[in-house]
C-alpha cells in the first residue's frame, strides 16, 4: 500500500500534523499508512475516488474513521502505492 508516506516524528513542533492532515492529491480510499500516523481524534480532509472524486472530512477514532463528505472535488491522482 502506501508504506512510503511517513510524516516527521512527533515533537511539539510537529504535533499539530498529527491533528490535522490534508491531503492534496487524490486516493482511491484514505491511505491507511496515513491514517496510522494521525492520532485519535485528529482529522484527515481528502479527495478520494478516481474518475469521480468527493472531499472527505474523517477523525480519527479508536475504532477508525468517521467520515464526512463535501461533494465534488477534482484533484490530481496520488502516485505509487496503491495510488493507480
Amino acid at each position: 500500500m502506501y508504506t512510503s508516506i511517513v510524516l516527521p516524528p512527533c515533537d511539539r513542533v510537529c504535533l499539530v500534523f498529527r491533528s490535522l492532515l490534508y491531503l492534496t492529491c487524490a486516493a482511491p480510499e484514505i491511505p491507511e499508512a496515513v491514517r496510522a500516523q494521525l492520532r485519535v481524534g485528529g482529522r484527515i480532509v481528502a479527495p478520494i475516488g478516481t474518475t469521480t472524486q468527493t472531499l472527505v472530512e474523517a477523525t480519527n477514532t479508536e475504532d477508525g474513521l468517521d467520515r464526512q463528505t463535501h461533494g465534488g472535488v477534482l484533484f490530481v491522482p496520488m502516485e505509487g502505492g496503491d495510488g493507480r
